[in-house]
């Protein structure tokens, strides 16, 4: 999809069993970065701030490269994760050795009562470029690492989607301190359903 200027954002989408509201909710489960996902130096940079349907949580952690041929680099990431609703999240990330801010996007569309369209996309770097890619071509930074960047993307959301695929919603789940959170989050979801429904669910 073009951008102005000729940039252009990465997309792509992937059909999953899974509810828009399971997928949102990676956006405070602070757990499951180092174990589904396998980071580590996890911090929460700042408290997750609940605003009407806007939600944003702040995380800075190491990661491990998932592209074949490059797992044992590691990087530092800032990330600031912006919710709304259910469904859309975007994900602004920062990593300072690499020289690279980028948003990432996270969009879940319910094609029926089990699955959904789940559309991923990055748009293109828009700081300054680092010293190292002033060495190659523009369109280096313009499609190329885009594309990159959207593929490690898919590699994680493909560990998640093994997750999300075996789920079962309870509406009060057994929650630990460090899912205070995940807790928030739930009654921050609760605004976007009739009322009807949520007692329904309740009811389960």
């Amino acid at each position: 999809m073009p951008r102005d200027g000729g940039r252009r954002r990465a997309i792509t989408r992937r059909r999953l069993r899974a509810h828009p509201q399971t997928t949102t909710e990676n956006s405070v489960d602070f757990g499951h970065l180092t174990y589904v996902h396998g980071y580590s130096n996890l911090r929460q940079l700042a408290p997750t701030v609940l605003e009407g349907p806007f939600l944003t949580s702040f995380y800075s952690f190491t990661r491990p490269m998932l592209t074949r041929g490059l797992r044992a680099v590691h990087f530092s990431v800032d990330i600031k994760i912006t919710v709304c609703g259910l469904g859309v999240s975007m994900v602004e990330t920062h990593a300072p050795a690499m020289g690279l801010n980028a948003m990432q996007w996270v969009l879940a569309t319910p094609v029926d009562g089990d699955r959904i369209d789940l559309w991923l996309a990055v748009d293109p770097p828009d700081s300054p470029r680092p010293a190292w890619l002033r060495l190659l071509p523009s369109w280096i930074g313009t499609s190329l690492i885009p594309g990159f960047l959207l593929h490690e993307l898919v590699l994680d959301v493909t560990k998640d989607a093994e997750i999300w695929k075996r789920q079962r919603y309870q509406a009060d789940p057994a929650l630990s301190k460090g899912d205070h959170d995940i807790y928030r989050f739930r009654r921050y979801s609760e605004q976007f359903y009739p009322v009807a429904l949520l007692h329904a669910r309740r009811d389960r």
